[in-house]
């Protein structure tokens, strides 16, 4: 017997007068521009990477080095994000397109939950402007460059899914719905610990609204959340042996940045992604083709209000005790927000048109201020010459030695990205930071350096000299290459400075 059952539609728009409109909308004017829409927000990140930024962030350059080891934890950070890049070096290309595409992946499937999320406790009418506003949002498909597949991009398909499932759960009581909810809540809590505070956030709301506070009297919920805990299980306990992670998450309340930073990173990315619905409202109000609805009538509605204000002031709360809040940090949760807001704000579907066409006319600027931006902006990060750097490096130890190198070592930009393309005799090198060799990461094996050597890279002599000098002292003297960086017209180089760790192995 479900715990609740099911509730009519609370929106009068979604009687069968309403889904007519609905329909129609759809038919009309507005398919081939919200088709329109969707394929510029695909497409984009993929495209301008392809063509101008071929090197991928530092994020993924990492995350590869990190997880083609399968680590059970890192000493940053929970290790699915570094699992998920790791697996997908390995399965298909290296640069940044690629990631790009998996990316967008994952925002689809945001978009999917989002959408479900909507069309179930809210009302079919919400469906296609959450389509709209989430699917053709510039700020979550502009900003997937620099957090694709990390800890931020991975939470927001699971935060919705986890969203989806557990209101799924509280109104039917069934098996699958609480088993999917906590695979959502195991693999959020991998992915990063911030769940802990969306979870939070979403048991009080669950407390405080009636038709949710049966969840309680079912034997379900707390076998949903055991079955979370032994997800995350072998995690927690390799943490227990390794509290370096512990103490880095405590660094990030050691900042030097002010709090109205902080305030502002947790607040704008939510403003910049709705404000399109309120840029629309300016000429959509006026002529009655957006309502305001008394979204608190509906329970679901509620709830989602709710569980935000909760989850706004933990944060809020954490940022006043100095956490060192990044604008990356609220991606988790800017479709949720826009489902909420959608949750009191109706769009006629006479509307939908202009809502689209403002979406695409945003969209215009930005593809044509990102190509004079690529044309312009050198962006030497995501542009490096580390494949070339890379060939260059492994045929200089191929003439030196006959077996390794074991790691590719160094700080971390340059390393991880000489590490990201070398391959050796086929296989893949893990790329290893100072932080990764101080702080004793599992995946480092220091007497396999000794017997099979490594290639210490930087930016100068300097830095390659200096670097693990204490512990190796088989050293060469600095050697350089010098490169063009890739799919710009400028002149600039970049040079890479390395030196080899004498294998004693071989």
């Amino acid at each position: 017997m479900p715990l609740m059952a099911r509730m009519p539609d609370v929106n009068p728009l979604s009687s069968t007068p309403g889904a007519a409109m609905i329909r129609s909308a759809w038919a009309g004017s507005p398919r081939p521009m919200v088709w329109a829409l969707l394929a510029i927000a695909a497409l984009y990140p993929i495209l301008i990477w392809a063509a101008a930024f071929p090197t991928p962030y530092i994020d993924i350059l990492e995350l590869k080095s990190w997880g083609i080891a399968f680590p059970l934890y890192t000493w940053k950070h929970p290790p699915l994000p570094s699992w998920v890049v790791g697996a997908a070096a390995l399965l298909g290309p290296r640069d940044a397109w690629y990631f790009m595409a998996l990316g967008q992946l994952l925002n689809l499937a945001t978009l999917f939950y989002a959408g479900r999320i909507a069309r179930d406790f809210i009302g079919r009418e919400a469906v296609l402007p959450i389509v709209i506003l989430v699917g053709g949002s510039v700020y979550l498909s502009a900003s997937l460059p620099t957090i694709a597949l990390n800890s931020d991009q991975l939470q927001a398909p699971l935060w919705t899914a986890l969203v989806y499932y557990g209101m799924r759960a509280a109104r039917d009581d069934g098996w699958l719905d609480w088993i999917l909810f906590a695979a959502a809540l195991g693999l959020s809590f991998l992915a990063k610990y911030f769940v802990v505070v969306f979870a939070l956030a979403l048991l009080v709301a669950a407390m405080a609204v009636p038709d949710y506070r049966r969840i309680f009297a079912s034997i379900k919920f707390y076998a949903a959340g055991i079955l979370a805990l032994l997800i995350v299980l072998p995690y927690l306990v390799a943490l227990t042996r390794h509290p370096e992670a512990v103490d880095y998450g405590k660094s990030f309340f050691s900042s030097d940045k002010t709090r109205l930073t902080a305030f502002s990173n947790f607040i704008h990315p939510v403003v910049l992604t709705l404000l399109p619905i309120g840029i629309a409202a300016i000429w959509l109000y006026p002529r009655g083709l957006i309502q305001i609805a008394r979204g608190t009538a509906n329970p679901h509605v509620r709830f989602l209000l709710i569980a935000a204000v909760v989850f706004a002031a933990v944060q809020g709360t954490l940022i006043l005790f100095g956490f060192d809040y990044s604008q990356r940090y609220p991606y988790p949760f800017l479709a949720l927000s826009a489902v909420l807001f959608l949750g009191f704000v109706r769009v006629d579907p006479r509307g939908l048109p202009r809502f689209a066409g403002l979406m695409l006319a945003i969209w215009a600027v930005v593809v044509a201020g990102t190509v004079v931006y690529a044309l312009l902006v050198l962006r030497p990060a995501l542009r490096q010459p580390a494949p070339a750097a890379a060939a260059a490096i492994d045929r200089q130890w191929k003439r030196d030695f006959k077996c390794g190198p074991a790691y590719i070592m160094g700080f971390k930009d340059a390393a991880f990205a000489v590490a990201f393309y070398f391959r050796d005799w086929g296989h893949d090198v893990i790329g290893v930071s100072l932080g990764d060799y101080l702080h004793h990461a599992q995946w480092i094996d220091r007497d396999r350096i000794h017997k099979q050597g490594a290639i210490v890279v930087g930016s100068d002599a300097d830095e390659v000299t200096k670097l693990f000098a204490n512990d190796f002292s088989r050293r060469s003297a600095p050697m350089f290459v010098s490169l063009p960086y890739r799919h710009t017209w400028s002149d600039a180089r970049k040079t890479y400075a390395y030196t080899f760790i004498a294998p004693e192995g071989c």
